[in-house]
């Protein structure tokens, strides 16, 4: 490239003629004729006609500056000067840029079924206060969340069949049988007993969790980005449906929110599909591509690939720093949710309506912005990030609400359903890159991934609702309450992140501190072992100091503008010294005297190279 633009070929030396022919951006070894100097700079400062790099972040040179070089540096300090000013673009843009395919019906579909959430949970239309009081539909969303618990361990225990082409259309058709019956309670007539309304949203409940299993074969294909762009955007959507449906006639949103579930399924029958398939990526890495009825519409034109795996030489060690990993995953979710069902027993209490609506569909839409615009940039474990940051808010805000004002216990509600809804969506990411030690079972990860979820809701939704109930007016009895689950929090996340014992981080940070050890040990013994055997050579060939510095730099493969930027010589000087070692070691081009240092440069005598201090 750039080591076409070099003084005359005839002009230089003798040594630097076959060191010039040695490289491997040599004119010689280009069989087109290169063009004059000037026509090239004037069609590199054309932005839209210059060649591009193809460097893995795929980003092409900036014109000008020093990507141009001289002709007082040999060619190959042009490529290497030119490639740190690329690397240094790469840092300062690496921040700011990246490219990402974003699957829309995976998006839309994952819209529909979030607003299905949204509304079983926390939309007051589905369970009217004409129908049932307000503690009874407290009891019925209890009990729904244990049978959303039940189902996932069912499935769980069967995903080897429900993973099946058979189990798969079961998944389908449990959503789209018992999603819709907890709607049912919003038309049917009043009744004094519990146990068909109860028995309705148990229905709902197993219904949810088939419908995000159904949904999982579709994002465990998805690179980490992609899901947590996926689920932002999700949760944007739920929160408009939430925030639409509850405001409707009591008949109109129950016909319309138990057909949330039903699009969902059917645009997950058409996301996965067999017409639909995918390609493996391509060689470069470049990305998956899409083929049949998806193609032109299920792509916003952006393309990341979902990274393969590429684990260590201990295979292992990996794995089990990967199980570490996801166990501590699953203990945060555990802790997280039963935040989020406390948080939303306490949310749906009818004394918070409609305000409430308003707070959790805000604070969903922000955290899915949040989420997009912050969390996807930072590093894989972001949930060590929330751990260290999110929730200390949380759990003061779960004190503060014991005894704040009205005003204060939404301003409560609203920071911590943003800061459960930024963990949800990054650990729906989470479960979802624990594919691989579950055999690939889709529903297998998803289901051990979500069990502890609907656990912990379980724990929280009673937590809030014998807050709200049992102390209506005693602040003291809800502080104690507060006070008490705030304990259970810290403990169940210390127990994730600090405790020693083997699912801690604190194990999986000291295996990355060896391997991270092992790799600086092997950088600094090669260090060691280059700068002897020059030591070696330069004595036995009489190289003044100088030049034994000057033979270093050209074994590291370094050349003449580097060396003169590194001691403060001319590029003269710096030729002149290469010349002088090339003429000591009877040698005409770098490779010739990166043989001798490798071949000569042996110490005599059962000397190491961790002898060399």
């Amino acid at each position: 490239m750039i080591a076409q633009r070099m003084v005359r070929y005839d002009a230089l030396p003798p040594p630097f003629r076959s060191l010039r022919e040695s490289l491997p951006g040599s004119c010689e070894s280009h069989e087109k004729p290169v063009p004059n100097c000037r026509k090239r700079r004037k069609r590199r400062w054309n932005r839209s006609s210059s060649p591009m790099l193809h460097w893995p972040c795929r980003r092409r040179s900036r014109p000008g500056g020093k990507t141009f070089m001289h002709h007082e540096q040999a060619g190959q300090s042009d490529i290497s000067i030119d490639m740190r000013f690329l690397q240094r673009d790469d840092e300062h843009e690496a921040s700011r840029e990246f490219t990402l395919r974003i699957p829309l019906l995976c998006v839309l579909g994952l819209a529909f079924y979030f607003g299905w959430i949204f509304c079983l949970f926390w939309s007051p239309v589905l369970l009217p206060s004409a129908a049932v009081g307000d503690f009874e539909a407290h009891a019925i969303r209890t009990v729904m969340t244990v049978a959303m618990f039940v189902a996932y361990v069912a499935f769980g225990l069967f995903a080897r069949f429900f993973a099946s082409r058979r189990g798969e259309l079961l998944l389908r058709l449990t959503s789209l049988l018992c999603c819709p019956f907890g709607c049912a309670v919003a038309v049917l007539p009043p009744a004094g007993d519990l146990a068909l309304p109860a028995l309705l949203w148990c229905a709902s409940g197993v219904g949810s969790s088939a419908l995000l299993l159904v949904w999982s074969k579709k994002l465990v294909i998805l690179n980490r980005k992609q899901i947590i762009f996926s689920a932002s955007g999700a949760f944007l959507g739920g929160s408009l449906l939430l925030l639409t449906m509850s405001f409707l006639p009591t008949g109109v949103a129950a016909l319309l929110v138990s057909s949330l579930p039903v699009v969902s399924v059917l645009l997950a029958w058409l996301v996965l599909s067999p017409s639909v398939t995918f390609a493996p990526p391509d060689e470069d890495g470049a990305g998956f591509t899409l083929s049949g009825r998806e193609d032109p519409i299920a792509c916003a034109g952006l393309d990341e690939a979902p990274p393969e795996p590429s684990g260590p030489a201990d295979g292992n060690e990996a794995d089990g720093t990967d199980r570490f990993s996801f166990m501590r995953t699953v203990l945060l979710a555990f802790a997280y949710s039963v935040g989020i069902g406390f948080v939303g027993s306490s949310a749906t209490v009818h004394a918070y309506y409609p305000y409430a609506v308003y707070v959790i569909a805000a604070a969903n839409a922000l955290a899915a912005v949040f989420t997009v615009l912050f969390l996807v940039r930072k590093s894989r474990d972001i949930a060590l990030i929330l751990t260290e940051v999110f929730l200390p808010i949380m759990l003061v805000c779960i004190f503060v609400f014991s005894f704040a004002s009205y005003v204060g216990q939404l301003a409560c509600l609203f920071a911590m359903f943003a800061l459960l809804a930024c963990h949800d969506i990054v650990d729906i990411a989470s479960v979802s890159k624990s594919f691989r030690l579950f055999d690939e079972n889709y529903v297998k990860t998803f289901a051990v991934g979500r069990t502890l979820n609907g656990l912990g809701c379980t724990l929280g939704w009673i937590v809030g609702t014998v807050m709200c109930f049992a102390f209506p007016g005693d602040p003291l009895g809800r502080m104690f309450i507060c006070f008490a689950l705030v304990v259970l929090l810290v403990v169940a996340t210390s127990f994730a992140v600090f405790h020693p014992g083997p699912l801690s981080y604190v194990r999986e940070v000291r295996l990355e501190a060896e391997r991270s050890a092992r790799s600086i040990a092997l950088e600094a013994g090669a260090g060691r072992a280059l700068e002897l055997s020059t030591r070696i050579v330069a004595g036995r060939y009489d190289l003044t100091p100088r030049q034994a510095e000057v033979l270093y730099c050209l074994a590291q493969g370094r050349n003449a503008g580097y060396i003169a930027e590194k001691f403060t010589i001319s590029a003269h000087t710096a030729k002149s010294h290469i010349y002088n070692i090339y003429n000591k070691l009877g040698v005409h081009s770098q490779q010739e005297l990166l043989d001798i240092v490798e071949s000569e440069g042996v110490p005599e005598g059962p000397q190491t190279v961790l002898d060399v201090h």
